[in-house]
């Protein structure tokens, strides 16, 4: 009891030393961002998202896990390519994003996993092993159709400013845009619009 009064008046002290502050649009770039295990919003499902952006190129990963302790992987998506920040939206504090795949590719790191995917010949490949990373762009898996290089999606981010002093953090949490069938990103006019129901995204 002792220990969870003490832990509660740390938090609250932290809380009390936050503040808001204005982040210019460059803070998206430099270090590598990163969600907790979050519910991946399909069966059971987990995942841990990385991003990092520097320089005009962009670097993007999903592993998704079995269980809410995202403690053994069963498969890992990367995505790298280039991007542009364009302009702030009217409508919000949000900012404009452009990416361009230049790659993409699927890792399996379940064995189980590797087994049915060779089964099934899946993403045209029959030769799957573990740990080992396959191009897939552009490729039919299962019944999706996965991006091809050159792909633009048009999104959107968000990076809610805070600090806190005391644990030397500047830098707030990044959101980015909320896809739906109206604004899925495949053309500037169907961006999306807001960043709400998203994954939080720390800089690590």
């Amino acid at each position: 009891m002792k220990t969870t009064i003490i832990l509660l008046s740390t938090s609250l002290l932290l809380m009390g030393c936050m503040k808001e502050e204005l982040l210019p649009s460059s803070a998206l770039e430099g270090g590598i961002w990163k969600t907790g295990c979050s519910y991946s919003g399909s069966g059971s499902a987990y995942q841990i998202n990385t991003a990092s952006f520097s320089g005009g190129n962009f670097t993007q990963s999903m592993t998704a896990y079995g269980s809410s302790s995202c403690s053994a992987a069963l498969v890992k998506i990367d995505n790298t390519g280039t991007y542009i920040v364009g302009d702030k939206l009217t409508t919000s504090d949000s900012i404009e994003l452009d990416m361009t795949l230049g790659s993409m590719s699927l890792t399996a790191m379940d064995a189980t996993l590797v087994t049915n995917y060779n089964a099934a010949t899946y993403c045209g490949y029959n030769d799957w092993s573990l740990g080992v990373a396959k191009s897939v762009a552009g490729r039919t898996c299962d019944t999706s159709t996965m991006a091809s290089v050159g792909t633009v999606q048009y999104d959107i981010y968000h990076i809610a400013p805070y600090s806190i002093p005391q644990l030397n953090i500047v830098q707030g949490t990044l959101n980015f845009g909320y896809f739906d069938s109206t604004h899925d990103g495949t053309t500037p006019a169907k961006r999306p619009e807001a960043t709400w129901g998203n994954f939080d995204y720390i800089r690590q």
